[in-house]
Order: structure tokens, then sequence, then C-alpha cells
């Protein structure tokens, strides 16, 4: 399914290049990033609804990992399969597409993967502690919410296309800068540096938070998981 899901956009996107180059690589490019963010977020979130889809939960915590442990050892391994998944879509897009991200983007590729994986983080601990809070009734937002916040990111469109209602909560998120100064970048050949620094900010603060909010809330006397397991 993934497969076919990178087909899709790669040839879709190929065919624009044929049309317009800036307009084909740009939404690409931006599908590659939001695939990288998707991937960091996956494999945060996902874990967390195998535990207590196998009923899991309390017998992962008793041992002497505790819920920081298992957060950092989630992130730093899940660091690990984003970037595969990442250089992955991008041989994919070169191969059949004949788009080369490393030499459209040169050095500044590695700042758009952070941004892109940090923003990934937020997503992935948004998803936990919305379970944390919530419970079991809706154990399929981790595949919906990245893809809510994805179609508020304008991942392969401007913002400007977003209705003016949530038009807010789209410039209220990281990776909406990212990909419109990708979409600059590209069409102009100039760097906005204020907008991925804009992004970076956005992405550390919101991780931030929710990290924190997950930690205080995941007390298991508090938490609706665990009167899922009573």
């Amino acid at each position: 399914v993934s497969q076919s899901r990178y087909d899709f956009w790669g040839f879709t996107s190929r065919w624009i290049v044929d049309t317009d180059d800036t307009v084909g690589r740009s939404m690409l490019i931006a599908t590659i990033f939001w695939q990288t963010a998707l991937r960091a977020g996956i494999e945060i979130g996902v874990p967390l609804v195998r535990e207590f889809w196998g009923r899991n939960l309390l017998a992962l915590f008793s041992t002497p990992a505790n819920i920081y442990e298992w957060s950092f050892a989630h992130m730093i391994s899940g660091s690990g399969k984003t970037l595969i998944t990442f250089f992955y879509v991008s041989l994919i897009a070169l191969i059949f597409c004949r788009v080369n991200v490393f030499t459209t983007l040169g050095f500044f590729i590695v700042p758009c993967f952070l941004i892109a994986l940090i923003s990934g983080w937020f997503i992935g601990f948004g998803v936990t502690t919305t379970l944390g809070r919530i419970g079991t009734k809706i154990e399929s937002i981790p595949w919906i919410f990245p893809w809510l916040v994805a179609t508020l990111s304008a991942v392969t469109y401007s913002v400007n296309i977003v209705p003016q209602i949530v038009r807010p909560i789209s410039l209220s998120l990281p990776l909406t800068y990212l990909f419109e100064g990708l979409r600059h970048l590209i069409k102009i050949g100039e760097y906005q540096v204020s907008q991925f620094i804009l992004a970076a900010a956005l992405g550390c603060i919101y991780t931030l938070i929710f990290m924190v909010l997950f930690f205080w809330m995941f007390d298991l006397h508090e938490s609706p998981l665990y009167r899922d397991w009573e």
C-alpha cells in the first residue's frame, strides 16, 4: 500500500514536472518530507496502541523501564527508521521521477529533515497524549491525526488554498512553514531562513508541550488506559 502511494504521487508529480518543472518538483519533495514526518509520528504513536491491543501495558511498566525510557527509546529507534524511509523514498523519486532531492536542496536538506523529524515527534506525542487522556475509545487516532495535520499543513499546495476559517490553525503548524519554504526555494531559488527557523521553533515547542503533558498524564491511576485493564 505504501509503495503504491509513493508511486501514485511520484507519477502524478512526474506528469506535472513535464508540464511545470517547479510545481512538480515542489510537490514531490514536499511529499518526501511529509512521509518523513509521518514515519516519525507513527513510530511513537502506534507502539502505544500495540501495547494495549496486546493488553501488555501494565506488564511493560512493571519492568525497570519507565515511561521516559520507553518514550526516548522509541524516539531513537524511530529516528533510524525515519532516516531509512527518507533515503528509500528519495531513491524512488530519483529513479522513477528524475527528481534529486539532494542536489535540489544541497546541505539545506539536513535542517529540513530535522524539522520534519521533530514535527513527526509532535504528531506522535500528540497522539499518545490524546490516548492517555481519553483511552482506547479512539484507538484509530494514530492514523487519523497525522492526515488531519497533513491537510492543514498544505503539503502539496499553497497555504492560501486552505479555507479562511481554518487557516489560523494551518499557520500555527510547523510543517506549514517547512513546505512553504521548500516551495519558495524550488520556485525562486532563495532560502527563506525565517520560515525554517519558525518551523523548527514551533516543532520544538509543540513536541516539548506534548511530551510534558504525556508524562504528566501517564500516571496509570489517573489515565483511562488504566481502567481499560481493570
